[in-house]
């Protein structure tokens, strides 16, 4: 009798909502970040602390390859290093900065770079803000929060 009662309650509940579904998935986009870094763990460190918020997360691994993924992926925001082999990030910046697609798009600059004329040639080229490795990625996310909307899960 007691087995009966409780398969009852059980075909008697009302659905529930898919649990994977959130609140924000309705109301927001997911922000798209576009990441260009020829060290891996870069990309693993923004994705570990990234992975609290709404965003897709794209990896490149040196600067042509950025541009061609920018163009595919077309994201919100991009995280560039400068020195990388096989098209560094400055020639990224100027190819991004001039393409109608991804002309009006902030880039963060995140790179070791000490020298301040390099640096000040960056900045005049258009970018969003220029952070130094080792850089605290506390920092970078809240730069990046200053661009685009990051939504928590």
């Amino acid at each position: 009798m007691l087995l009966q009662q409780r398969r009852r309650r059980q075909f008697d509940r009302q659905p529930q909502p898919f649990p994977q579904l959130r609140r924000f998935d309705l109301a927001h986009r997911r922000m798209r970040i576009l990441s260009i870094d020829d060290d891996p763990h870069i990309h693993t460190i923004l994705q570990i602390r990234l992975r609290r918020f709404a965003v897709d997360l794209e990896q490149a691994y040196f600067g042509s390859d950025g541009v061609v993924k920018a163009l595919a992926f077309q994201p919100d925001i991009i995280v560039t290093d400068i020195a990388m082999p096989n098209g560094d990030g400055h020639s990224a910046i100027e190819s991004l900065s001039h393409h109608p697609a991804t002309a009006n798009v902030p880039i963060i600059v995140l790179s070791a770079m000490r020298d301040r004329r390099i640096i000040d040639r960056i900045m005049r080229s258009g970018v969003a803000a220029f952070i130094q490795k080792p850089a605290r990625f506390n920092t970078l996310v809240d730069e990046i929060a200053r661009h685009i909307e990051l939504v928590e899960l």
